[in-house]
C-alpha cells in the first residue's frame, strides 16, 4: 500500500465517516497483512450509527445507511445484493454499475453525516411534546423508521378502545416507509398483532 494511503489510514486525525467503519477498517487493517498490537492500527473512523442515536434520529447505534438515508435524507438508496456482493470488485476497470454503487454510498454517507452535524434531528416524545409535532415511528425493535407522522393536537382518554397515557401518544401517519409492518396487538382494541 502507498505511504500516503498507510498515512490517511493510520492518522486519528483524518476522520473516516460511515455505517460500522470500525470493522471496515479493521478488516483492512487484517487484509493488507498487518497484526494487532505490532502494527500501528488505521484510526478516526466516526460511526453514523452511533452519532444517529446519539442526536436522536435513530433509537438504536446498529441502524444501516439505508434506514437512514430513509428518515434523515427522505431519499431510497438502493442495495442491490448482487452489486454489494459481486466478485468483480476485483475487476479493473470497475464495471459501470459498482463506480455508481460506490460513488451513492459515499455521498449518501457524506449527507447524512453533515445532516447529523446539523442537529434539529429530534429526540424521543413524551405526553409533554406539542400536538402537531412531526415524529418518526420506529420497528418494536427500534432499529428502523417504518413510518412518519404528526403528533395529534387533542389528547383523548381513549381512541378506538386503546388508553392514551404518558408513554402512549396518538400520531396520524403521513407516510409509510416500511409497508406492512407489524403493530403490536397491545396497541389495538382487538389485541392481535
Amino acid at each position: 500500500m502507498p505511504s500516503g494511503l498507510l498515512t490517511f489510514f493510520h492518522s486519528p486525525h483524518i476522520r473516516k465517516v460511515g455505517v460500522k467503519i470500525s470493522a471496515d477498517l479493521k478488516r483492512l487493517f487484517h487484509d493488507c497483512g498487518f497484526i494487532e498490537g505490532k502494527d500501528q492500527p488505521f484510526e478516526g473512523a466516526v460511526e453514523l450509527g452511533k452519532i444517529a442515536k446519539e442526536t436522536g434520529a435513530a433509537m438504536q447505534a446498529n441502524i444501516g445507511l439505508l434506514d437512514l438515508c430513509a428518515s434523515i435524507l427522505k431519499h431510497f438508496l438502493s442495495k442491490e445484493v448482487d452489486i454489494r456482493v459481486s466478485l468483480s470488485w476485483d475487476q479493473n476497470p470497475l464495471p459501470d454499475a459498482h463506480i455508481q454503487y460506490a460513488a451513492l454510498d459515499a455521498f449518501a454517507t457524506w449527507q447524512v453525516f453533515k445532516a447529523l452535524q446539523g442537529g434539529n434531528i429530534g429526540n424521543a416524545v413524551d405526553a409533554s411534546t406539542i400536538g402537531g409535532t412531526p415524529v418518526a415511528l420506529f420497528s418494536s425493535d427500534n432499529s428502523r423508521i417504518v413510518a412518519h407522522g404528526h403528533i395529534v393536537p387533542e389528547r383523548p382518554a381513549k381512541y378506538q378502545g386503546v388508553n392514551i397515557t404518558k408513554t402512549r401518544l396518538l400520531v396520524v401517519v403521513s407516510e409509510v416507509l416500511v409497508p406492512g409492518h407489524l403493530v403490536p396487538g397491545d396497541l389495538l382494541p382487538g389485541k392481535e398483532s
